[in-house]
Order: C-alpha cells, then sequence, then structure tokens
C-alpha cells in the first residue's frame, strides 16, 4: 500500500561521552531543585485549569440558558405566524358562511378564492365541518374529506373559538388525507355563523415536527408545542414526549425554556439537558488540557535545558522534532486533502505485478471501507473489457513515453455486481528498493459515475431542446440584446424561404415588414425586458407582418419573451403563420353565408327540432312543398304530428336515442303524412348540434322523397329474386346434378351447397371406356345466371369433344387421353371465354381401373388429393393456367398408379375460403388433413365426404358455392352393392328394390325372405325420422353384401349412437304396417342386428342367415320367427333415439 510522504532523517550525531558524564552530574545536582520546580508548576497548572474549568461551565450554561430562550421565542413566533395563516383562512371561510341557513350550501366561489394559497404547503385544506365532522363543503378538487368521511373533533362547536385541536394522526385521518399527510394534521376551528359547524383549517404536522427539529437539535436539546391539556401537538424527534401524548415534568437539572401563546393557550418548550453541555464543555476544554500539558512539557524541557552539558543534545532532539513535525504536517495535509477529494490511492507495481489501493476503493465499489491488494489478473478482471485493453495500450504508450501521464476513463464492477465509471490518473516512477531499480505506476482513482450521468442528462437535455426546436411547428428565432440572430430553427427557414446560415447575425427586424410591424416588435421587446421582467411573455400575442425572402409580405402571430443567459440577455420570438387561419375565418364567413342560402334552397327537406319541446322550429321551402303545408303551419308542429303512425314509434324512439347520447346520427325510411293524408316515403336523416360546451342546441333532419327510388328498388329485388331462381335451377339441373356412375370397383359420391350468390361450379361424369371414368370439376368466374350458362355450356362442351374424338378414324383402337379432349374443348371455347374476359379452372381426372392408372390434367383449380396404399398422400398438381387465359397453351397430362383402397378428393375454392366464426379461412390445409383422418377411417365415400362438411363447414359462412366429390377404389371382385339414398321417405322403393334383388340373386323366395325386407325398410325409416344429429342433406349409405350362407345390408348415416331398448315391444305381425314402428319386425325378421358408430358415423348392419335347399328342391326356412333374434351393439352409449 502506497504512505503518505515522511519526514527526511536528519543528520546522524556521534555521541559525546564526556557531555553526557557532564549532563549526568548536573542533573544529579539539580534534581531535587527541578523536582519542586516541576511540582510547582504542575499545581499552578492544574489550578489555573480548574479555574477555567469552572469559568467555562459558568459561561456554558449562561449562553445555553440564553440559546434556549431565544429558540423558544423564534419557535412561538414561526408557530403563531402558521396559526395565524390558518386561522385567517378559517376566518374568511367563516365570514363567506351565510348565517341561518339550515342546510349546508355549496362553498361560495367568492369565499372560495384566497382560502389557502397555492404557495402555502402548510396548509393541507380548509374545510367544513358539521357537528358530527362531516365535511360541508371543501376548497379542493377532488375532494379531500369524501362523504361519509368524517373528522374527529370537540363534542360542541362551543368549546372553542376560534383554536387549536389535538393533533389528528394518519391512521385517523381519511386514506386520501392520510395520503396526503403522513405526519398527521393540527386542526385550528373556529365556529360557523349560526353554531351550524365549524370552519377547520388543517395544518400539515410535519411541518411544525420540522421547526422543531431544525431549531433543537443544535446542541443535543429537543423542544415541543403543548396545547392547553398539556398534549403534545408538535414535538422534535428526540423529545421524550411524542406528539400525541401528554408532556410530563422536565428534569430539574436541564435547562429550560418557556414561551407562551396566551390566546391560544399553547405552551413552546425548549429543554437542553445537562448531558450534551458537559460533553460540549469537555470538546470546549479539551484544547485547553491540551495547551496546558504543552505549556508544562516545555516548561521542563526548559528546565532541562539549563543543563549546560546537555546543551548540543537538546538543540540535536529540538531540531529532529521540529523536522519530524514538519513532516508530520505534510502528511496531514496530503491525508486532509486525498480525503477531501474523495479519490482513492492505487499503486501498480508492474515487476511484481501487484496492485495496492487505499480504503476509499473499497467504499467506491460498495464494500467495507478497507486497504485491498491484487494481483495484475484480478485487478483487470474487475475491468469492463473493452475498457482492459484501452488501459493496456494506454499504459504502454505512457512507459514509451508518448503520454506524459496515464489518464483512462474505465468501468469497474462494484460488489452489487454494476458497473461504475471511474477515472484512473496516474505517473509511472521509478522506484528503489533493496538496491533494485522498478516501474511503479502511483495516482488516483476518481469516481465519475455522477459526472457521467450528468453529461449524459445534459446531452439529452440539449438533443431533447434542439428536437423541439426542429419539431416546432412555429417559427422560433432567438437575437441577442443587439438584435442579431443567434438562432433559426427549421419551421423559420420554411416559413421565411431562407436558409439558416444566412438568417444568423442578420438583424432580426429585417424579417418583418416594414414601419408598423417593426416598432410593434421592438415595443413588445422592451417591454419583455422591462415591464414583464426576464422570462416572462411580452405583453401577449401580437399579429403583425412578416417579409418572406421573395419579398412576400404575410401575417404571422408573435411572442416575445425574454431570456437572461448569464450576464447576456436574449430575446426569443415565437412566429406562427396565420395566413391560412384568416383564409379559413374569411371561408368561415362565407360559409355562413352559403349555409343559410344551401338551407332554404336546398333539394332536400331540412328541419330543426328542439330538444326540449320537441317541436319544429325553423323548416325550408322544400319541406313545405314535400308536405302540401306553409311553413307557419309547420312551426311549432310536434315531429310525431308528421309521421305516419305506423312509423311514428320506431322514429321517435331513434330520436330518443339521439338526445341520451346512445347514437351519433339517424338514418332510416319512414311515412309523412301529406295535407291531403296521402303518405310520402322518405328517407330521414337526423343528427345532433352542440355548441361549443358539446351542449346540445337542437336536432337537424334531412327528409329525401324515395317514393321513386323504392319503386325501382322493388323492381330491381324482383328481378334479382327472378334472376336467382334461374340461376339455381340451371346450377342444380345442369352443373352439379349427383352423377350416376355404375362402375364396378369405384364408388363415388358428390355434394354441392350454393353460397347467398349463384357462382359458375360445375362437375361432370363421363364413360370413355367400359372400366374406365373421367371426373371433371370445374369453376367459371363470376356470379349469376351468365355464370350459370357459362358452366353449362363448358360441361357439354367436354361431352361434345369426347363424342367428336372417338368418331375420329385414329380412337377406334383407343380412348381419347384426357390432355386431347382437354385440347379440343380449349380450342372450341377459348374464343368464347376471352370474348366474354372471363375463365374456366378445371380439375380432370381419369381412373382406368383396367390399367391401374390414375391420369390428370390440372387448370388453375383446387389440386386433387389421392390416398395412395398406406395412406400416402399426394396432390395432383396443376400443370396449366385456367381455361381461356392463353390461347396458344398446349394441355399435357400426368398419371400414376391406382388401385384398391385408394381415395380421392375432388372440391372447389368455396371450401377452403369459407369463413370461421372468429374471420378466418378454413384453409386448404386443414381440407387435406381431415381428407387424410377420414380416408382412413371411412370406407364408403358419402360417409367421408358429409363427415368432412360436419367437421369443416359447421358454423363458417360461405363465400363461394362449395362442391366435393369423393371417390373411393375397392376390389370389384368384392360381392357387395351400394346404394346411396337421400334420407327421405321417397327413397324406401330403391332400397326395397335393392334388397330385393339381392334376395333373389341368393335364391330366397320364402315369406320369411319378404320379412327381411320390410325390416330393412323400418331400420331405413327410423334412420329418417328418429336419428339425432342427422347433417342436413346428407344420404343414406345402402351396403347389399353375400358373405358366405348370409345376406348382409349396412346402412350407413351420418347421426349420433344410438343403442336400442333391451325390452321387446309387443307387436301384431299381421296388421303392423311399416312406417318406422318396427323394432320388433328388425328383431324377428333379422338373424343379427348391429348398432354401430365410429367417429361420427354410424351404421345399422341387418344380417339374415340363407335358408337351406331341403330335399325334393323346395327351400327348408331356418327362422322361427316367434324365436327372438340376436341383437348386437358395438361401443354402446346411451340410447339417443326411440321408435315410436
Amino acid at each position: 500500500m502506497p504512505s503518505p510522504p515522511s519526514a527526511e532523517a536528519g543528520p546522524d550525531a556521534a555521541p559525546d561521552p564526556r557531555a553526557d558524564a557532564a549532563l549526568e552530574r548536573a542533573l544529579r545536582r539539580r534534581e531535587q531543585q527541578l523536582r519542586w520546580v516541576g511540582l510547582l508548576v504542575a499545581v499552578a497548572v492544574l489550578l489555573t485549569m480548574a479555574a477555567r474549568v469552572a469559568q467555562g461551565w459558568n459561561n456554558l450554561r449562561d449562553e445555553a440558558q440564553e440559546h434556549a430562550r431565544l429558540h423558544a421565542t423564534a419557535l412561538a413566533s414561526l408557530v403563531e405566524a402558521r396559526l395565524d395563516r390558518a386561522e385567517a383562512a378559517t376566518q374568511a371561510l367563516a365570514a363567506a358562511w351565510p348565517a341561518g341557513t339550515a342546510d349546508a350550501p355549496a362553498l361560495p366561489e367568492a369565499a372560495g378564492e384566497g382560502l389557502r394559497p397555492p404557495w402555502d404547503h402548510e396548509l393541507l385544506a380548509v374545510l367544513a365541518l358539521d357537528e358530527r365532522g362531516g365535511p360541508l363543503a371543501q376548497d379542493g378538487a377532488p375532494p379531500l374529506l369524501p362523504p361519509p368521511a368524517s373528522l374527529r373533533l370537540p363534542a360542541t362547536a362551543s368549546a372553542c373559538d376560534p383554536c387549536v385541536g389535538r393533533r389528528l394522526p394518519a391512521a385517523a385521518l381519511p386514506p386520501v388525507l392520510a395520503q396526503r399527510a403522513p405526519a398527521g394534521v393540527v386542526p385550528v376551528l373556529r365556529v360557523l355563523p349560526g353554531q351550524r359547524g365549524w370552519a377547520v383549517a388543517l395544518l400539515q404536522a410535519d411541518s411544525l415536527d420540522r421547526l422543531t427539529d431544525a431549531l433543537a437539535q443544535e446542541r443535543g436539546g429537543w423542544a415541543l408545542l403543548a396545547g392547553p391539556a398539556g398534549e403534545v401537538l408538535s414535538a422534535s424527534a428526540n423529545a421524550p414526549w411524542p406528539a400525541g401524548t401528554r408532556a410530563g415534568v422536565v428534569d430539574p437539572d436541564d435547562l429550560a425554556a418557556e414561551q407562551w401563546l396566551p390566546q391560544r393557550a399553547l405552551k413552546v418548550q425548549v429543554v437542553q439537558p445537562r448531558q450534551p453541555l458537559l460533553q460540549h464543555l469537555l470538546r470546549q476544554i479539551r484544547p485547553g488540557v491540551g495547551l496546558t500539558l504543552f505549556t508544562l512539557a516545555i516548561v521542563l524541557v526548559a528546565l532541562r535545558a539549563l543543563r549546560h552539558s546537555i546543551a548540543s543534545q537538546h538543540r540535536a532532539r529540538a531540531t529532529l522534532a521540529r523536522l519530524h513535525a514538519q513532516g508530520e504536517q505534510r502528511a496531514q495535509r496530503w491525508r486532509r486533502a486525498l480525503a477531501a477529494s474523495g479519490d482513492a490511492l492505487w499503486e501498480w507495481r508492474l515487476p511484481d505485478g501487484r496492485v495496492d489501493l487505499s480504503e476509499r476503493w473499497a467504499a467506491m465499489r460498495g464494500e467495507p471501507p478497507a486497504e485491498c491488494r491484487y494481483d495484475s489478473a484480478a485487478w483487470l478482471a474487475l475491468l469492463h473489457p473493452e475498457d482492459r485493453h484501452t488501459l493496456a495500450d494506454r499504459l504502454a504508450r505512457h512507459l514509451r513515453r508518448e503520454l506524459a501521464s496515464l489518464h483512462c476513463e474505465a468501468r469497474v464492477r462494484c460488489a452489487d455486481g454494476r458497473w461504475k465509471w471511474m477515472l484512473l490518473r496516474g505517473v509511472a516512477l521509478p522506484v528503489t528498493r533493496g538496491g533494485q531499480e522498478a516501474m511503479h505506476v502511483l495516482g488516483f482513482v476518481t469516481d465519475i459515475a455522477d459526472q457521467r450521468a450528468n453529461e449524459a442528462a445534459l446531452s439529452t437535455a440539449q438533443a431533447r431542446h434542439q428536437a423541439v426546436l426542429d419539431s416546432a411547428l412555429d417559427a422560433v428565432v432567438t437575437a441577442d440584446a443587439r438584435g442579431k440572430v443567434v438562432d433559426f430553427n427549421p419551421a423559420a427557414e420554411r416559413m421565411f424561404g431562407l436558409p439558416r446560415e444566412q438568417a444568423l447575425h442578420r438583424p432580426i427586424h429585417r424579417l418583418l415588414a416594414p414601419g408598423e410591424a417593426r416598432r410593434a416588435m421592438r415595443q413588445r421587446a422592451m417591454h419583455a425586458l422591462r415591464g414583464a421582467g426576464v422570462g416572462m411573455h411580452g405583453g401577449g400575442r401580437i399579429d403583425v407582418m412578416a417579409l418572406r425572402a421573395n419579398g412576400e409580405h404575410f401575417p404571422v402571430e408573435a411572442t416575445v419573451v425574454a431570456v437572461r443567459a448569464g450576464a447576456q440577455t436574449l430575446f426569443t420570438a415565437t412566429m406562427r403563420d396565420i395566413s391560412e387561419q384568416r383564409r379559413v375565418e374569411r371561408a368561415l364567413r362565407d360559409s355562413e353565408v352559403r349555409a343559410r342560402a344551401t338551407f332554404e334552397q336546398a333539394a332536400v327537406g331540412i328541419f330543426l327540432l328542439d330538444e326540449r319541446q320537441q317541436q319544429l322550429v325553423r323548416v325550408n321551402q322544400t319541406l313545405c312543398r314535400l308536405l302540401g303545408r306553409d311553413a307557419a303551419a309547420l312551426l311549432g308542429l310536434p315531429l310525431q304530428h308528421l309521421l305516419h303512425p305506423l312509423d311514428a314509434p320506431a322514429v321517435m324512439e331513434g330520436t330518443e336515442r339521439l338526445f341520451d347520447g346512445a347514437g351519433s346520427s339517424l338514418r332510416l325510411e319512414a311515412r309523412l303524412v301529406r295535407a291531403t293524408g296521402r303518405p310520402l316515403w322518405v328517407r330521414l336523416t337526423a343528427s345532433l348540434a352542440h355548441d361549443d360546451r358539446g351542449r346540445v342546441l337542437y336536432l337537424i333532419g334531412i327528409v329525401e322523397d324515395i317514393e321513386e327510388q323504392r319503386q325501382h328498388r322493388e323492381d330491381l329485388r324482383a328481378a334479382r329474386q327472378l334472376e336467382v331462381m334461374i340461376s339455381a335451377r340451371i346450377q342444380a339441373s345442369l352443373l352439379v346434378a349427383a352423377p350416376a356412375v355404375d362402375l364396378p370397383g369405384l364408388w363415388l359420391s358428390s355434394f354441392n351447397h350454393a353460397s347467398q350468390d349463384i357462382d359458375g361450379d360445375f362437375f361432370e361424369v363421363m364413360r370413355p371406356g367400359p372400366r374406365c371414368v373421367d371426373l371433371i370439376a370445374g369453376d367459371v368466374m363470376g356470379k349469376g345466371v351468365n355464370a350459370a350458362l357459362l358452366g353449362a355450356a363448358v360441361k357439354m362442351q367436354f361431352s361434345r369433344s369426347l363424342v367428336e374424338l372417338m368418331m375420329q378414324p385414329a380412337a377406334r383402337d383407343a380412348t381419347p387421353e384426357p390432355a386431347d379432349i382437354l385440347n379440343a374443348v380449349h380450342a372450341a371455347m377459348t374464343p368464347h371465354l376471352q370474348a366474354l374476359e372471363t375463365f374456366v379452372t378445371l380439375a380432370y381426372v381419369r381412373i382406368d381401373l383396367a390399367r391401374g392408372l390414375l391420369t390428370w390434367c390440372g387448370c388453375g383449380h383446387e389440386e386433387v388429393m389421392h390416398i395412395g396404399p398406406g395412406g400416402a398422400v399426394a396432390l395432383l398438381r396443376n400443370q396449366h393456367p385456367p381455361l381461356g387465359v392463353l390461347a396458344d397453351t398446349r394441355f399435357t397430362q400426368e398419371s400414376r398408379p391406382v388401385g384398391p383402397g385408394d381415395a380421392l378428393l375432388l372440391h372447389s375454392d368455396g371450401l377452403c375460403d369459407a369463413r370461421l366464426a372468429d374471420g378466418e379461412r378454413v384453409g386448404v390445409q386443414q381440407v387435406h388433413a381431415a381428407f387424410r383422418r377420414l380416408a382412413q377411417h371411412h370406407a364408403t365415400p358419402a360417409a367421408m365426404l358429409h363427415r368432412m362438411r360436419q367437421q369443416l363447414l359447421a358454423g363458417t359462412m360461405l363465400t363461394d358455392d362449395v362442391t366435393l366429390a369423393t371417390v373411393r377404389v375397392f376390389d370389384p371382385q368384392q360381392p357387395v352393392q351400394r346404394l346411396e339414398l337421400p334420407a327421405e321417405p321417397g327413397a324406401i322403393g330403391a332400397l326395397r328394390d335393392l334388397v330385393d334383388r339381392g334376395l333373389a340373386d341368393a335364391g330366397q323366395t320364402s315369406p320369411a325372405s319378404g320379412l327381411f325386407t320390410v325390416a330393412v325398410v323400418e331400420a331405413f325409416t327410423n334412420i329418417v325420422r328418429h336419428t339425432r344429429g342427422r347433417l342436413p342433406q346428407a344420404p343414406v349409405e345402402a351396403l347389399l353384401r353375400r358373405p358366405p350362407d348370409a345376406l348382409e345390408v349396412s346402412l350407413i348415416h351420418i347421426g349420433e349412437p344410438y343403442v336400442p331398448p333391451e325390452d321387446e315391444l309387443p307387436t301384431n305381425f299381421d296388421e303392423y304396417p311399416e312406417g318406422g314402428f318396427g323394432l320388433t319386425i328388425i328383431r324377428k325378421a333379422c338373424d343379427q342386428v348391429d348398432y354401430l358408430h365410429h367417429d361420427g358415423v354410424s351404421t345399422v348392419r341387418l344380417t339374415r342367415w340363407l335358408d337351406e335347399a331341403a330335399p325334393g328342391g323346395s327351400l327348408q326356412s331356418r327362422h322361427d320367427l316367434a324365436a327372438p333374434s340376436a341383437v348386437q351393439s358395438q361401443d354402446r352409449p346411451q340410447p339417443h333415439s326411440q321408435p315410436a
């Protein structure tokens, strides 16, 4: 650790034996004399010191007593001044309070002015309280004492008039007052006129506490302010009795001074305890005692100086003492200077790699004061990584003598992990120790964190000031006392058309027009300097004419402010270009004239309705003409008298909502009654007119005759309805009619749902070969009848082009390819499509079961989704733009394998564009994910299609037509037949034919076989009539299978699961008809009935064992209607449908 400089050692003196012997003999001779002299001197010194102590004690007591008295007097004066202000406020409130008022009135505005000056922060509030302490009136907003809060005050108003109440702590105050006065308040009360309450002024208790603290703690004393009953209203921090308690008896040994305030019965008491006086006395006499002892020592030394034999030794010792004292003085000055600077001392021993720092270093880093020692690595680790290289570079340059000293600002890690900016200063000096010379860096460490913060704050303030000037819309021009421009902001450059460089040092009066403008600006500048004072506005705003750089005169509104910057006075003029304002004012006057003319000459009827009377206060000539009445007959007439009885409630309710503030305007169609009694359809638009304060002046109503518009609208609505009906018929019959596909190994299901408007979606199925089917999904751009007719034309063109290609000789041995058919359709339709400025998106898919090949052409339509073996997903991409976009397009095709178990999805963009409840689109990703999952769970195409409808379109809003088609490829060798039936009773005949054909093909001709058909029909009827959760427009799929020795019919539909009752209902087979009530028939006529449900799809599976052939060629039935049949249900949930 570096040490302060020490005194240099004096020259060595060789000891003299003869002088020592002589000195010894002289000491022996005069030892007795010196002993007595020393004793006498000591006694004299002690007596002198005792006398000085006694005199000092008496002086100190007298001074303390006088000090306490003066402090008591000063404290009493200050307290009385605060109480005078409070009593003056209560007296003003009582004087302004109306006498004899039974109910508490509001505080008069005149009385509220000046009750509590804005600068008086010690007077918290002035209140008028009733006898229970509740608020009658307050001078603050928001109120400091909101009802039902109250203050605890004396029981009766006659207790004092005026007087000072006891101190109320913060806990006894309402929350708002407690927040404003955390130390409590001292109330000053005065009786209101009529003995009906008090005028109360609330003084901040902490202001009295600060007075007592400030005037009593100089020498450890304390002070308090006591009330009439001895309760303490305010006390200094070290007083023995805190505020709110009763004052006790002062110790008689302590010095006390009291000062009464007789008019208020208050007592100010200042006490100086004895113990601090004694301590002060000790501090006073300590230098005297030291001086006395030092004098005694000098006397003894002087006595010793009498010994001539040791004179040389005494002189040497005196010289040494003097040098030591000088060195100590220098060391003390060095220590005091270092402590006063607040810097830490550091020494870096470069060869040893050791850094020593003084105690101040630890304090700077937030550690307990202690000297610190580090090695070089630990020392550098305390510095910020970015500053280590800077310090190393500066040190190297200093050692190379490139820098006179080391000076580096660096961030140092504190004990709490924060970084603090410090300034490292030092000088490298050679130090010789042990005969070796080494370089040490000695210097100081200064905490510059506050300096950095101040510099950053100053920079921010300057940047903010400059930003304000740069962003100001008004021109700000600053000039010195000579009128020379010293600052010119960008707005001034734009306003005057003068660059800042040219404006600087230019006389400011040259920016104004000659004459009156310059004299007015000069007068305002002098007024700002003399009358208004520095930093004040010079007489408000003035309107003068300014001068642009191009000589143009324009009006400005200017203010002048004088600012003192040190010894220099600056004038800042803020100028706003009011050319536009003047133009707007002129336009406003013109607008008022035009508005009056517009009101009278408007082509629509206009009226003004009074809010209170609900009567017409002004009408124009157009309204009079529409109603067939003159203005005199309409003025003063209620609006309701002009309305048709059927429309009056709606109009009056709308106007009431306007007057109540529930809406900003009213717009509706209603009927008015003419003078002849005939109704007139009008469009009524109304809004409210307000004044500058936002109060309603009147209602403005505009009446527009819409008789012809309503007739045209009705005609247009009828025509539109007819168009929609025709389009719907075209779409249902020609475009998206359900195709009939009877191709072994392929099942197809399709669906179309029209949006609010009819679009051009179409779906076509063609059979170009015995085991080949073509699926075409398209969408014509546009809506309405034109789109529907164009879609039908494109659809028929595909059939026509297929026939034309098949009639060509080249097609006798080969089926035309999809690309050839599409090229033919393109050649035939594209000229017409381009002439109509429209196009058609297409997805053309061919499924060739004979070759196991899937071929497609994509023309801008939604991509077809193919689910292959193992659930592999493939999207059949679009190879071409839509049909009709490019005239020279040559269409190509692509192919991929297809086989049993594969599934395909064709859909229009209406499915992806459907809007969910949150406004988001369904999206193609959700469509593909849903079909992939459904294709794995369901075998039939209708189940996949309509479950996808249920999952994706439930609760959505359709913005376009939705067209869907699903395909399932299966093994044509399977003994299964499929029939897609609409869920309505009219489909029973087709279902009965399917079951009868199946029974006939199986050779089942017994009467019991016919009953199986009845059971299937009854199961279908139950599905149609009683299924819960059935999806609208969803069909029922009927599958007829021929497992070994059995016939099985499955009815697949969308709906909730169903469990039949366990008990069998009695049924009369002779009288029981078909119609959905034959649950017993179903059980008796079938060998096994299964009610299945999986993933939202329910299946009723009815199985009948085939009758055996008896000897002789007849069939032997294995069925007994009296015996119960097996009924099974998988995944048995709670039953949801009960046949009647």
